[in-house]
């Protein structure tokens, strides 16, 4: 049964079943798995980053989990960057 409690939902947060979460701050454990990639980013680039700062991701559950991450690289730079993290019994690196 479906109760609707107040006609204006538009003000509901809810997340899309199967899709990205709102954009957050990255918790303690994102930080540093996002960190040990620093290196492989600054390969893929090409040159070494000024600065690192996450500035906030989205996550989505699959058979893993899917980030998209926002990175400050520069004063005027940031990355976009794809990140999937599998589950921790398949024993993958992210």
């Amino acid at each position: 049964q479906i109760y609707i409690l107040n006609k204006e939902i538009s003000n509901i947060d809810m997340a899309l079943v199967g899709g990205h979460s709102q954009l957050r701050q990255a918790s303690e454990d994102e930080v540093a798995m996002i960190t040990e990639l620093r290196a492989q980013m600054e390969t893929a680039h090409g040159s070494a980053f000024g600065q690192f700062e996450i500035v906030g991701l989205t996550s989505q559950v699959v058979a893993g989990t899917n980030f998209q991450v926002k990175i400050k690289v520069a004063d005027n730079a940031w990355f976009h960057v794809k990140i999937f993290r599998p589950l921790p019994y398949t024993q993958q690196p992210a």
